[in-house]
């Protein structure tokens, strides 16, 4: 699994978060992050976890309606599989990240 939408309740709920991507992946701990929304989200979650769940980074942003990219420097931490997760408490989407 590479990806996967998360949600709070179980409803009908039309999740403003239409994609997100990352790359380059796999990486050396240096990447870029694109959300693409359908309406403004501000104070998004994002947070990077690693396989067992344990958080390496979280911080909140503002996502403006259509495409937004935010740079990330992980270097420093180890190798391994992480999560990268954006979202809000209404739901959001986690992508697999490699760093190498």
């Amino acid at each position: 699994i590479d990806s996967i939408n998360v949600y709070n309740s179980v409803r009908d709920y039309e999740n403003n978060f239409a994609e997100m991507n990352i790359y380059p992946n796999p990486n050396l701990g240096v990447f870029t992050v694109t959300v693409k929304a359908l309406a403004d989200e501000t104070r998004s979650d994002i947070e990077l976890s690693d396989i067992t769940g344990r958080s390496i980074y979280k911080d909140q942003f503002d996502i403006r309606a259509g495409k937004s990219s935010l740079q990330m420097n992980m270097n420093g931490i180890e190798k391994g599989i992480y999560f990268l997760r954006i979202g809000n408490a209404q739901g959001g989407s986690v992508k697999k990240i490699i760093i190498q």
